[in-house]
């Protein structure tokens, strides 16, 4: 079994189409290992040490 970190084409609409109502769907249709990582990978965004670069073009 090939497990992939990335989703299909129809999971990511699935997701665009996710309501109040169907949102209890969502494990019926993306698998929780997923789902618990992406949660785990946002909670731990704040936790690091971040880098802004400002740019700006001149023509």
């Amino acid at each position: 079994m090939i497990i992939m970190d990335a989703l299909s084409g129809y999971e990511l609409r699935y997701i665009n189409k996710i309501t109040k109502q169907t949102a209890h769907n969502l494990i019926k249709e993306i698998e929780p290992e997923y789902i618990n990582r992406i949660i785990t990978t946002a909670n731990n965004v704040d936790n690091g040490k971040e880098t802004i670069i400002f740019s700006e073009e001149f023509i």
